[in-house]
């Protein structure tokens, strides 16, 4: 005999898998459906093997593209003030994960503030074309003369090394002197060969426009900058230093004068050194400055004393003779080495390092390894870090202490945000965050 029962939607959910009819009166005519019967399986002893990782190299192996060269905004050759906002555009291609502003050598910004910006059109275009990446920043209390600005763009790596592309720019900063283009300078006589003593270099402009400052170079590498002169009038100057240090091999040696952006070289001089040996000049190393919880050092080598640009670099426990922290391999060009921070006169230009060290972890004396191939790697005499942070703590807020300097620098002011990034603040990097000893 055939009956009928309602259900709740629950309840028919609950009764199983049932296979239904339409029947008179709205109902259903349904029958109850066995389960499937269980899909053929593996016995349940056999388990996958665990997942390995190859050693060896990938083809091809990861890589992290830099961020495509952007746009760049005019920069004026003479800043009317002391302050300039740099701006920048991508309009296609890679974009970057963060950006930096290094001045004179100096790191002014980092930051991860991006905006997008409304790009230039034809006038018969009615769409607006709007930037894929774009940056502003503004750099403020610029000081007067020369300004060598260099804008990275960047990407972290596989290893978590920086991945960037540069854009360089100049521009000058104030100025009493004229304008006019610096007549040529003449250098005295220099030998043609030295087995490593010091490079007296002397010049003179007897008559014509002098210059603002002189730099030396070698070949097209700045090695020493100044703006002291030992003659300085309306139509005549002179300068003199002297080079230490210089890697042996072939150095074509000039001296040039400029006047704000505008330069005038004088004739090369080819200086041999013939030594088999690599230069004696060691890296400087000092306490650049201290937080709370940290020390940040700071190391410094002349280029002129370097062969090239140092392949990696390590603090080193000045005791045990053991390497303290990560092996760096980041190095950058500065205008000033460490022991000529109490005075903005001259420079040597040399290759930098700075890293930040907790005080609970650092031992008593540190020093730094750099190395500029796998047979020509120097080591700095020893800092008493102990000693000279005991000592900075008594006196008010010393910027730069070094072995060789004899009074403490003022540190530059952090950068000042733009509308741009107001909301942004800087952040650490693989290469810049605390370390800790590798023992």
């Amino acid at each position: 005999m055939a009956h009928a029962t309602l259900m709740t939607p629950q309840e028919a959910a609950a009764s199983g898998d049932r296979a239904c009819k339409p029947a008179a009166g709205g109902m259903l005519d349904c029958i109850d459906v066995d389960a499937p019967a269980a899909a053929p399986a593996n016995d349940a002893s056999i388990q996958p093997l665990p997942a390995m990782q190859y050693p060896g190299e990938s083809i091809p192996a990861p890589t992290v593209e830099p961020p495509i060269k952007p746009a760049l905004d005019d920069v004026p050759a003479t800043l009317p003030g002391n302050q300039l906002t740099l701006g920048w555009d991508i309009n296609f291609g890679t974009t970057a994960q963060y950006w930096e502003i290094w001045d004179n050598g100096q790191l002014r910004a980092r930051t991860q503030s991006f905006t997008q910006r409304t790009l230039l059109t034809s006038k018969d275009s009615a769409a607006k074309a709007i930037s894929v990446q774009s940056g502003v920043y503004t750099l403020t209390d610029l000081a007067p003369g020369r300004h060598e600005i260099q804008i990275k763009l960047c990407n972290t790596g596989t290893r978590g090394e920086p991945v960037c592309t540069p854009l360089a720019i100049n521009t000058w900063v104030g100025g009493d002197k004229g304008d006019g283009k610096p007549s040529a300078p003449e250098i005295e006589w220099l030998p043609s060969f030295t087995t490593g003593e010091p490079v007296k270099i002397t010049w003179h402009l007897w008559w014509g426009t002098p210059g603002h400052y002189w730099q030396v170079l070698d070949d097209k590498k700045v090695l020493y900058e100044s703006s002291a002169f030992g003659e300085d009038s309306a139509h005549s100057q002179m300068g003199e230093t002297t080079l230490n240090g210089l890697s042996p091999g072939k150095h074509n040696l000039s001296v040039r004068l400029c006047s704000k952006l505008a330069c005038t070289p004088s004739d090369m001089f080819t200086v041999e050194v013939v030594s088999t040996q690599p230069s004696g000049t060691v890296p400087q190393l000092a306490l650049g400055a201290t937080t709370a919880d940290s020390y940040i050092l700071a190391w410094s080598l002349p280029v002129a004393a370097a062969p090239n640009a140092p392949l990696r670099w390590q603090l080193v426990d000045a005791d045990s003779n053991v390497g303290f922290g990560d092996v760096q391999k980041r190095a950058v060009q500065c205008n000033q080495g460490v022991e000529e921070s109490v005075q903005t006169v001259t420079s040597t230009r040399s290759y930098c390092g700075k890293v930040r060290i907790l005080r609970t972890e650092s031992p008593a004396r540190m020093a730094v390894q750099v190395c500029f191939d796998d047979d020509d790697c120097r080591l700095s005499a020893p800092l008493p870090l102990a000693e000279i942070a005991a000592q900075a703590a008594t006196q008010p807020a010393p910027a730069m202490i070094s072995k060789t300097a004899s009074e403490p620098a003022a540190e530059a002011a952090p950068p000042v945000a733009t509308p741009a990034d107001a909301d942004s603040k800087p952040f650490d990097l693989p290469d810049n965050l605390t370390r800790t000893p590798s023992r």
